[in-house]
């Protein structure tokens, strides 16, 4: 059981249909033409040049070649592969696509409603029935809300788009928690995106048909269509076609809520280190907000007393033989792309497809009915010779449960939030979110945030100290909530490789963190320590323009173990020049504590005073004055001097406009210019460079300001 070739299916009987499948050319639609132009985006050309194809067919070859041999599962999936799999998910066999739907019908509103916060010591562990209720009660109250508390734009990104049937549900009721929806498909195959249901109901094109009566209506070119629902009225479908890791950038880049879609036990085709990389790169495209980004993940569970393997394994051989033809179209698929001539129609192949219950997963073989020699069709060049019975791996089709969905979490940043299982067990979904680091998990009474887990026994922090910049406060936080039981931190001003080389030593550390991927990059490059990487805006707006910092920072990405970027401009200019580093590359906010609030200590004076007066008092302002305020350490890239010269227009109109510049000077020469810029009587009336503040104070400032203003020539201009 579970080996044959198409003219041998189980019922005994040739199935018409499935053969003249296979006798098709390559490239021919089996079951139906298509007739619309495609509507999707494709992230590489059509029209591929004969150097890559030549490059594809040579791999192609090699892996036949190799011992065992085996084929990419990619190349199931051509035109003709598509379609086919389209019929194995109406076959009465295979129950994953029938199972799947029903889950997704049953609590499509329940995964569809984000829950406003959730426990990051622990995974959830209520069934469904117990956490339903709470979800019914959760949803029925946003429902109350005002509109407006949705978030304005919401991407629903869906990795391997499928046909769309089963899903309709789920984004229907997705749809409801967004004011506009982006709806993502992304699929290597064009084919399988231009046939999906939901791609089809956005961009088909009405045509006028004629009615009983004679008279003509609006109706879709595809008549098996269903009319558009209201809901998709605020839809919009924008398909990709291309590998994940090619497309995530831009599809995550459309909107700021996503949701992430792995549905159809697709992860079941992945191993181990593809599922964590899988794993690893979206949630490198997750943030963990107020509108926290979620991933939804379809599996098939393996064998248990309500499932026994034998369905299981009936599930890949149907009795027309639609899988057989599935799999044995790969070897049509390769023999158009690297000129072979496999015979896959006439029963030199078979297709094989068994369950091992050891290894909970189905592999996938074709198997060669006698011995089998392979030939380029281009010179007859024998590419290799199969023995009687000897395989090819083609798949396999992997089975999970609970505890393996929890452990790829473990291993990539992910948090296993909820779960829905269907009652004979046979299909599960799960929900990620990004996990908090373990430091931000937990406040103690008296609000001070208390380190719950130790993670790294000895660390080194690398970044500028000078006093009252930003550097400085971003390196006294991740001082204080790194968890790791010593943290030191070194001034990348005074430290060089060889000092550095001795801390690491001295210290024992197995963990450094550079603050700037250039100025603490070259000191931690070849370090012999793991370390993270903080980019800088200098790093990404201004070192990547000059090629000699731009080939050091480029060394510094590719050795680090990971890359934190603090807002999303710098995480995409990184993710755009080195697309490569983008598994281990996260996306941090960061957080702003603000203390006192809404009081502040002001030196010089006794106990509390308030924020505006006391502040705008020892800047020099008075409360009826219009407080431009311009945060900026004194060094050229801020161009303070652009903000003078602006605003001093702006004041000659209305003389209660104030700037004042606050920072400490970072470059002396640049400090005297803007000096002697001010020292004009008149600039001093309304225009004062008023040194350092310490942070309460600036807090304050920026608080009681009517503007805060940036004229960084990287950032501001």
């Amino acid at each position: 059981m579970g080996v044959h070739s198409i003219t041998d299916a189980h019922s005994g009987e040739l199935d018409p249909h499935v053969l003249s499948w296979l006798a098709l050319p390559a490239g021919v639609d089996p079951l139906s033409p298509v007739s619309d132009a495609s509507t999707t985006t494709k992230l590489a050309d059509d029209d591929a040049s004969s150097a890559a194809i030549s490059v594809e067919a040579t791999t192609i070859i090699r892996w036949l070649q190799q011992t065992p041999s085996r084929i990419s599962q990619s190349y199931l999936y051509d035109m003709a592969g598509s379609r086919l799999y389209e019929e194995i998910c109406k076959t009465p066999e295979y129950y994953l696509t029938l199972k799947e739907a029903d889950l997704l019908l049953e609590y499509a509103e329940e995964i569809a409603t984000s829950p406003h916060c959730h426990d990051d010591d622990a995974d959830y562990e209520g069934t469904i029935d117990e956490i339903k209720n709470n979800y019914t009660i959760a949803a029925a109250s946003a429902a109350e809300e005002d509109k407006q508390l949705l978030p304005q734009l919401q991407v629903i990104i869906e990795l391997g788009s499928g046909d769309g049937h089963k899903n309709l549900p789920l984004l229907e009721q997705l749809a409801k928690c967004a004011i506009h929806t982006i709806y993502v498909p992304i699929d290597i195959s064009s084919e399988a995106l231009d046939s999906n249901l939901i791609v089809k109901m956005m961009t088909m094109c009405p045509q006028r048909c004629l009615d009983e009566d004679g008279d003509g209506d609006e109706r879709s070119k595809d008549i098996h269509l269903p009319p558009q629902p209201s809901w998709m009225a605020s839809f919009e479908v924008k398909p990709l076609c291309g590998k994940f890791e090619d497309c995530l950038p831009m599809a995550a880049s459309m909107g700021n809520s996503r949701v992430f879609l792995f549905l159809g036990s697709s992860l079941g085709n992945y191993n181990d280190d593809e599922i964590i990389n899988l794993y690893r790169l979206v949630a490198s495209y997750m943030t963990s907000t107020t509108t926290t980004d979620r991933f939804l993940v379809g599996v098939d569970t393996p064998h248990s007393i309500n499932k026994p393997a034998n369905i299981i394994q009936a599930a890949y051989n149907d009795a027309r033989g639609i899988t057989a033809a599935f799999t044995l179209n790969a070897l049509r698929h390769i023999n158009t792309i690297a000129n072979l001539d496999f015979d896959y129609q006439y029963g030199g192949w078979k297709h094989s497809a068994l369950y091992s219950q050891c290894e909970r997963s189905v592999i996938t073989h074709v198997v060669a009915n006698g011995m089998q020699t392979i030939h380029t069709t281009q010179d007859g060049e024998i590419v290799r010779t199969y023995n009687d019975g000897e395989v090819i791996f083609v798949e396999q089709s992997r089975k999970f449960d609970m505890h393996d969905m929890k452990e790829y979490a473990k291993q990539t940043g992910l948090q296993l939030q909820r779960k829905w299982q269907t009652k004979d067990d046979y299909h599960l979904i799960v929900e990620y979110v990004r996990r908090l680091p373990p430091s931000m998990c937990a406040i103690n009474n008296n609000n001070s945030i208390r380190l719950l887990d130790v993670l790294v026994d000895s660390a080194v922090l690398l970044s500028s100290l000078t006093p009252y910049t930003g550097n400085a406060v971003t390196s006294e936080r991740i001082q204080r909530l790194l968890p790791a039981r010593t943290v030191k931190v070194l001034d990348v001003n005074i430290e060089t490789v060889e000092s550095l080389a001795q801390v690491l030593i001295t210290e024992r550390a197995i963990l450094a963190i550079g603050v700037h991927a250039y100025r603490s990059g070259r000191l931690l490059l070849d370090c012999g320590v793991p370390y993270i990487i903080i980019l800088g805006g200098t790093d990404m707006n201004e070192y990547l323009n000059e090629r000699d910092k731009e080939l050091l920072i480029r060394r510094v990405i590719d050795q680090a173990c990971a890359v934190v970027a603090f807002d999303n401009n710098l995480h995409m200019k990184l993710l755009h020049c080195m697309p490569h580093a983008k598994c281990k590359t996260f996306l941090i906010p960061q957080a702003v504590s603000v203390t006192p609030d809404p009081l502040v200590r002001v030196r010089g004076t006794t106990g509390f005073a308030l924020s505006s007066e006391a502040i705008r008092s020892k800047l020099g302002v008075g409360m009826e004055d219009i407080l431009i305020l311009l945060p900026a350490g004194i060094r050229p890239v801020k161009d303070v001097l652009f903000a003078v010269n602006a605003i001093a227009l702006w004041h000659k109109d209305d003389p209660r406009v104030q700037l004042r510049i606050v920072g400490p000077v970072l470059d002396e020469t640049y400090a005297e210019e803007v000096r002697i810029s001010l020292g004009n009587k008149n600039t001093q009336i309304w225009c004062r460079y008023c040194g350092p503040l310490v942070q309460e104070e600036l807090h304050a400032a920026m608080g009681t300001a009517n503007v805060v203003i940036n004229t960084s020539t990287s950032e501001g201009m």
